[in-house]
């Protein structure tokens, strides 16, 4: 079975590229946030490294959109 999930950037232009089947897909990782960035189209110049999986939060870090934001 190919390699998937969030790997290093072997190309060292974000903090992590989804791979999927093997190959380097156009959705990166900087900072928690995703965005799309097709790869060179060259070899990546180091292998690629499986990153740790991040445990998820219960939500309480989330508000809903309706709702007022809280006071400082």
């Amino acid at each position: 079975m190919n390699e998937e999930g969030w790997y290093v950037d072997s190309y060292g232009l974000h903090e992590a590229r989804w791979i999927s089947d093997g190959a380097p897909t156009t959705l990166v990782r900087d900072g928690g946030l995703e965005t799309q960035d097709p790869p060179p189209d060259t070899p990546p110049p180091v292998p690629s490294e499986l990153l740790a999986e991040t445990d998820l939060t219960d939500g309480g870090d989330l508000r809903r959109a309706d709702r007022p934001r809280p006071r400082p």
